[in-house]
Formats: C-alpha cells, structure tokens, sequence
C-alpha cells in the first residue's frame, strides 16, 4: 500500500511539474515529457514493435558489457594472485571498495559466496 502511494506521488509530482512546465514553458518541452506524452510513444511503439527491438539491443550491450566486465575482472583476478607486486598496488584500493559490498542486496550471489556457501571444490575432497 505505501508503495502504491510513492508511485502515485511520484506519478502526481511528474505531471505537476511537467504540466507546468508545459504552460510556463521554462524548459523546452521535449527535453521533460509529460506522462500522457510518455504513455503515448509507449503505445506507439508497442504497435510498432519498435519497442521490443529496442529492449532487446539493450539487454545485448548490458549482455556484453557484463561480459566483457566479467572477462577483465577475472584476468585481473588472475594476474592479481600470480603477481605479489601488483596486489600489493591494488589492495589499498580493494580495501578502499570492501564496505560498498554492504551495498549488495542479500540475494546476490557475491555476498553468498562470502558467507561460505555456494564454494566451488575442484577435484577431491578433503572428507573421503
């Protein structure tokens, strides 16, 4: 219910402005859309079938941007364990992010694997 409510402020707020910013014209009108101007050109491009090109080009870039994060993080990670010189440049600033992963939500599957669970054994256990 209050997130029903923080929508429909939000929403009321978007349209005070934009509406009045329609009459008073203080900025230019098509750089800040009213809802029903947003509402329309989502409709239209529903009907168009631009819209779902348009979703599907952008989980691509995120795809390969995620990729391409994922493939330098572990190559560093790498050159990291295999080089003591270059951790002992970069911890002070893997130190520095450390507390921003308190900013992770408890679902992620980082913090999971801080935790101790989800670990991954290659080859035998220890436990035979």
């Amino acid at each position: 219910m209050i997130r029903a409510g923080a929508l429909l402020a939000v929403l009321a707020l978007w349209g005070l402005l934009t509406y009045g910013n329609r009459a008073l014209e203080v900025i230019n009108p098509a750089l800040l859309p009213t809802p029903s101007d947003v509402a329309a050109a989502g409709v239209a491009m529903v009907r168009d079938g631009s819209l779902f090109v348009n979703v599907g080009v952008s989980l691509l870039r995120i795809a390969q941007g995620f990729g391409l994060a994922a493939a330098a993080a572990l190559a560093l990670g790498i050159l990291v364990g295999l080089c003591p010189a270059l951790r002992l440049m970069l911890e002070p600033i893997v130190e520095l992010l450390f507390p921003l992963r308190a900013l992770i939500g408890p679902g992620h599957p980082g913090r999971e694997l801080r935790r101790g669970r989800g670990r991954v054994r290659l080859g035998r256990s220890h436990r035979q």
